[in-house]
C-alpha cells in the first residue's frame, strides 16, 4: 500500500532585527532630547520591517527566501558635548532582491535660551550668506574625489540636490554629509561620507552654535 507523500513547505526565516543606538557621557536635557529622537527612528524602522515582514508573508516567492529579512542599524557619535549632540545612524535593510539597501538618518540637537532643540544648517552661517550655493560648491568638489558619485559627476544629479538628500553632522573636524544609497551614485559605489572641515567654509557665524569649535 502506497502511503501519500507527505508535503512539507519550508518556511522562510524569521526576520532579523539588531540595533546599535549611540552611547554618550553627557547628561543633559540635549543628550536627553537627541537620544529619544534616534530611538524613535530605530523604533521606527523596526515597525517598517516587521510590518513589511507580514504583508509578504502569503507570497509564494517569500517563503522560498533563504535569507531572512533584515534590518541592522548602526550608530556613531560626531559630537558629544553638554550643549550640542550630533549623531550619525545607519540603517541597512534587506527585504528581497538582490542586495539590501542603506540610509542615513543623523539627530544635531542643540541648546538654545528657551531650552533644547533642533539644530538647523541655516543656523550655522551668517544671515547675509548664501551658504546653500557655497556648501553645493564645496561638497561638488569632495565628492568628486570620493569616485563614488557618478550621478554627480554625469549630471543625472545636481550639487544643490546632493545637499537637500545629505544628512549631516558636526564633529570637532567639521561638518560631515554623508549621502544614501542611489543619493550620488549608484549602488556598488556605496554611501560616501565626506568632511567639510571648518576652514573650509564660508560664512559660519563666530557668534553661532559652533563657536566653541572655531577657536
Amino acid at each position: 500500500m502506497l502511503l501519500p507523500a507527505l508535503i512539507v513547505f519550508a518556511a522562510a526565516p524569521a526576520p532579523k532585527i539588531t540595533v546599535q543606538l549611540p552611547v554618550v557621557r553627557s547628561k543633559t536635557v540635549v543628550a536627553a532630547a537627541a537620544l529619544r529622537d534616534a530611538k524613535t527612528w530605530a523604533a521606527a524602522k523596526k515597525v517598517w520591517l516587521l510590518s513589511t515582514a507580514k504583508r509578504d508573508a502569503n507570497e509564494p516567492w517569500y517563503k522560498e527566501l533563504t535569507y531572512p529579512y533584515t534590518l541592522e542599524i548602526t550608530s556613531s557619535v560626531s559630537m558629544d558635548h553638554p550643549s550640542l549632540q550630533s549623531y550619525r545612524l545607519m540603517a541597512g535593510t534587506y527585504t528581497g532582491g538582490a542586495h539590501g539597501n542603506g540610509q542615513y538618518f543623523t539627530v544635531n540637537k542643540v541648546m538654545t535660551p528657551s531650552g533644547q532643540g533642533d539644530l538647523m544648517l541655516s543656523q550655522l552661517f551668517l544671515p547675509e550668506i548664501d551658504y546653500r550655493a557655497e556648501l553645493a560648491k564645496v561638497l561638488h568638489r569632495k565628492l568628486s574625489e570620493t569616485n563614488q558619485a557618478s550621478s554627480l559627476e554625469d549630471g543625472t544629479v545636481s550639487a544643490e540636490n546632493a545637499l537637500s538628500s545629505a544628512q549631516w553632522t558636526v564633529s570637532t573636524r567639521g561638518i560631515e554629509f554623508g549621502f544614501d544609497n542611489y543619493a550620488v551614485g549608484s549602488f556598488a559605489e556605496g554611501m560616501p561620507i565626506v568632511t567639510v572641515p571648518f576652514s573650509e567654509l564660508i560664512g559660519l557665524n563666530p557668534a553661532g552654535p559652533l563657536r566653541f569649535l572655531m577657536k
